[in-house]
């Protein structure tokens, strides 16, 4: 397997994902506007040491130009004309199907469900069984990867009242399995069938009562609420975007990772969490890479039959309780399907090659990562627009203070993570009354580390975005005392600048006009475009600087800039 490269400095993206992915914004807890562009991302762990993942380390001057685009609701409604002439014969029919074709892939999920629920409660034959489990499967998998870069808690709530109705399924799923397999591995006059179909009748009867009484249970208004409102927060993450993308090679990753584990061995649990991982990557390319999963369906669902049978013929063994002939013919049917899987995963033209070309590779990686965190901060973000403009002129107060030659700003990547916890820094918990920063906190610690970044680096932009506005960091904090030193000095760097930046624009300040060469030792002075006078702000500006000056180890001082505009120039 080739390794996955993305070369430093190369992809010209910032760290929030400023690139052609670029879409109109989505606040939380508004409903996105008819045919608005939004950019999507998101992004999960990388974990698998064969392949190495360097996310792009270049300049990130993008996100300086980057400007929000919404559409004229107006302009849009406007536009619109009436079709004239007669209506042609079956135009509503047409239409109603062009609408239910442009509905969310989410939403159609979410529907069937509810479809086959009604089928299964009339019978709970084997097929509708499972038609219905694989309709549940596929709207946890999308809510569970969806939870990873929008966190809001109906993502959670979906999942929690799914999980009865489908650990109850599966069980007798699996009943309904060894029936079949049973029937298909003995004979008629063999004494082992008829003793153990007689043992799965009567385990299935009971397994059969507690699937209807978990049916009982579930709310089906509830489950339509949760359909519309997640509906339009599924929209956030835009079909075969760059976002889906990352969202597809986080799962390719998981899935290599657990192939990588499972191949060596017979063990059985290993096996089965490589099954587990192909259905995720099915369904996450299912529904957010519609295109390359029309390619790609055939040998992806032949994986997975094949996974599955091993599943089955594992179960099957483990109820045999005692050796006869069918032990045998189960045990040479498990060799055979793990030989078919080994034989049609490795090789050059091997079916993870096929699929590892269709994935983002090389710089692009960089860029789906960017955008998926971007996604994050559109979701959980009710002011992202504030946002986008505080994380600019933090840039610019980054860029100065590192212009001083500070030893903990030089390297590379301490500018990818400042602009991350800048753009993050406005994400707060749904409904939640407690402190913002703690909230912003506990929801970045929830999610994975991006593709390339290291436990210590995610760490770092949660906690800079904790102490970017509030009480100062202090050694007894429980979030800050366990932090190395090292570590503690660059959060309070950072959380520095990020305080400062925040309490500028609040002040009116737009930007921070050019300097020149600045000597370590001098005090920091920076004139400020558009800087407000009065005795509140500069109190304001006192108490957001402090930290930053105590870690510099110099004044802040900070003019207003009084440089006459283009117009006053001109006369």
């Amino acid at each position: 397997m080739k390794t996955i490269n993305a070369a430093k400095g190369a992809a010209k993206v910032d760290a929030m994902g400023n690139s052609e992915d670029s879409r109109a914004v989505v606040s939380r807890g508004t409903r996105p506007r008819r045919n608005a562009r939004r950019l999507c991302c998101r992004y999960a762990p990388h974990r698998l040491p064969s392949i190495s993942c360097e996310v792009a380390h270049g300049p990130v001057s993008s996100i300086d130009r980057y400007s929000a685009r919404t559409m004229d609701p107006v302009r849009s409604t406007t536009s619109r004309r009436a079709p004239s002439g007669p209506p042609r014969p079956g135009g509503s029919r047409q239409r109603a199907r062009s609408l239910y074709s442009s509905r969310p892939a989410f939403s159609r999920h979410m529907d069937r469900v509810l479809k086959l629920f009604e089928g299964v409660q009339k019978s709970m034959d084997a097929d509708a069984v499972h038609d219905l489990r694989v309709a549940l499967r596929r709207c946890r998998a999308v809510a569970e990867t969806l939870q990873e870069v929008d966190a809001d808690r109906d993502w959670r709530a979906l999942r929690r009242q799914s999980r009865s109705v489908f650990q109850s399924l599966g069980a007798l799923r699996d009943i309904q399995i060894l029936e079949e397999w049973v029937v298909k591995l003995t004979s008629e006059d063999d004494s082992v069938r008829h003793s153990c179909l007689d043992r799965l009748q009567e385990r299935g009867a009971a397994l059969r009562d507690k699937a209807r009484q978990s049916m009982e249970d579930f709310d089906r208004q509830a489950w339509k609420r949760l359909g519309r409102k997640l509906s339009r927060r599924a929209r956030l993450v835009r079909a075969n975007g760059a976002t889906a993308q990352c969202l597809a090679l986080e799962r390719f990753l998981d899935l290599l990772e657990s192939h990588a584990r499972a191949v060596p061995t017979e063990t059985p649990g290993r096996w089965h969490e490589l099954r587990i991982a192909l259905k995720r990557f099915r369904y996450v390319v299912e529904h957010f890479l519609p295109a390359q999963y029309a390619v790609w369906e055939a040998s992806i669902k032949q994986m997975q039959d094949l996974l599955g049978k091993l599943h089955d013929l594992y179960v099957v063994r483990a109820f045999v309780v005692r050796e006869c002939e069918a032990a045998g013919t189960i045990n040479d049917e498990r060799q055979h399907c793990m030989i078919q899987y080994r034989e049609r995963a490795h090789g050059p033209a091997g079916l993870l090659r096929e699929w590892e070309t269709g994935l983002p590779q090389g710089k692009r990686i960089g860029t789906v990562t960017a955008a998926r965190l971007r996604t994050t901060a559109q979701a959980l973000d009710p002011r992202f627009e504030r946002t986008v403009h505080i994380s600019r002129l933090a840039l610019q107060l980054f860029d100065r203070v590192a212009g001083r030659r500070e030893p903990v700003l030089r390297e590379a990547r301490t500018r990818l993570i400042f602009g991350t916890a800048a753009r993050l820094q406005g994400i707060r918990p749904s409904n939640s009354r407690g402190s913002r920063q703690k909230g912003a906190y506990k929801i970045l610690r929830g999610l994975p580390p991006p593709i390339g970044w290291t436990a210590d680096e995610w760490e770092t932009v949660a906690c800079t975005v904790r102490y970017g506005r509030g009480p100062e960091p202090s050694p007894t904090d429980s979030t800050f005392a366990p932090l190395r030193p090292d570590r503690q000095h660059l959060v309070s760097v950072l959380a520095g600048v990020l305080r400062l930046a925040r309490a500028l624009q609040r002040s009116g300040g737009s930007s921070l006009e050019a300097a020149g060469r600045i000597d370590a030792g001098s005090d920091l002075r920076l004139e400020v475009a558009g800087l407000k006078d009065s005795r509140k702000i500069a109190g304001r500006l006192a108490s957001a600087k402090h930290l930053l000056e105590v870690c510099l180890g110099t004044h802040v001082i900070i003019d207003p800039s009084w440089r006459p505009s283009a117009a006053a120039r001109a006369i």
